[in-house]
């Protein structure tokens, strides 16, 4: 249940970065390489808590 509830906040932090990261990138503000960073980085760090969290739900 609190693997569950922590993905589901991953989830909608993603969604909300996600968004302020099209919105950067859509208007051009010089916010580029934050959006770039949210882009890029923002998944690959959500997948690793992701695994990790799965791993300790196994043990």
């Amino acid at each position: 249940m609190t693997t569950f509830l922590i993905i589901w906040l991953y989830l909608f932090g993603a969604l909300a970065v996600f968004t302020l990261a099209e919105d950067a990138y859509m208007n051009k503000t010089g916010k580029l390489f934050t959006a770039t960073f949210w882009f890029v980085l923002f998944p690959i760090i959500v997948a690793i808590e992701i695994i990790q969290e799965l791993i300790e739900w196994r043990r």
